[in-house]
């Protein structure tokens, strides 16, 4: 029988006493994608997904070279200085 299991690692950040955790990308070596969303200071579960989302983004963006419009440079710039 072959079994395969799916292993997660899961990273975490804390600032400003609040802790923010999620599932490590495939190649990170870092937390840095995860201070990106703490910078952001995401009050609720809908700014959560979206501070994840511009993260990702910064991550495609810094790792891949993946450029965006420049709405999203503007945001990305203000949260990863």
């Amino acid at each position: 029988m072959n079994i395969k299991m799916n292993i997660k690692i899961i990273m975490s950040v804390t600032m400003d006493h609040i802790s923010y955790h999620d599932e490590r990308l495939e190649g990170e070596t870092n937390n840095d994608r995860l201070w990106i969303i703490a910078k952001q200071s995401p009050a609720n579960d809908y700014e959560f997904h979206q501070a994840k989302i511009m993260a990702l983004y910064w991550y495609n963006h810094q790792r891949y070279g993946c450029e965006y419009n420049i709405a999203i440079h503007r945001r990305l710039k203000l949260y990863a200085s």
